[in-house]
């Protein structure tokens, strides 16, 4: 009597060709009875429907991971454009902002050298024996709206810095307090 295994697996080597065998080719049907045979039918079919649930249940993965593929496709393009759209607003607002710095550095620089020139001219104003203090009461700005005042101050090529301060009298016909 032959046994399951033996059944199933035949003991016959495989061809040397690359050509498929059946499994029906490795039975003997002569020493073969018909249990052995229904037995092996059987189990045969119970391995086709379980391969047959594996293949529907994986074809149904397939088609779900497909679909997840799909979603996260559509979501990956939306965050993309979106993303591309944000930085396209924030190399604006840097340009902006880059402007803007400069536009306040030179403001500071030109703050600093009024600054300088004014202390400079105070000290030599004082080295000539001029009382400050007595000085700013009779300043332009303390008389407000009778003078005209402008400074301004150049960089030269050497590096040093020009000062230039200009003050007149309105057309209002307003003129210097007097003392």
């Amino acid at each position: 009597m032959m046994g399951q295994k033996e059944l199933l697996m035949p003991n016959n080597p495989k061809p040397k060709s690359k050509k498929r065998r059946s499994i029906c080719e490795g039975i003997n049907l002569s020493t073969t009875s018909k249990k052995q045979l229904i037995f092996t039918i059987r189990f045969i079919e119970g391995v086709l429907q379980n391969q047959g649930a594996t293949i529907k249940d994986l074809r149904e993965t397939i088609t779900f991971q497909q679909k997840l593929i799909n979603d996260t496709k559509e979501g990956t393009t939306a965050l993309g454009e979106k993303f591309y759209e944000i930085r396209q607003e924030l190399e604006k607002r840097l340009e902006d902002c880059q402007k803007e710095n400069e536009d306040c550095q030179k403001q500071k620089t030109e703050a600093i050298r009024a600054y300088q020139g004014l202390a400079q001219m105070g000290k030599f104003a004082e080295d000539m024996g001029i009382d400050l203090e007595k000085a700013c009461e009779e300043l332009p700005e303390s008389e407000k709206n009778k003078y005209d005042f402008k400074q301004k101050h150049t960089v030269l090529e050497s590096g040093r810095v020009k000062h230039q301060y200009f003050m007149k009298p309105k057309k209002n016909g307003k003129g210097p307090k007097k003392s």
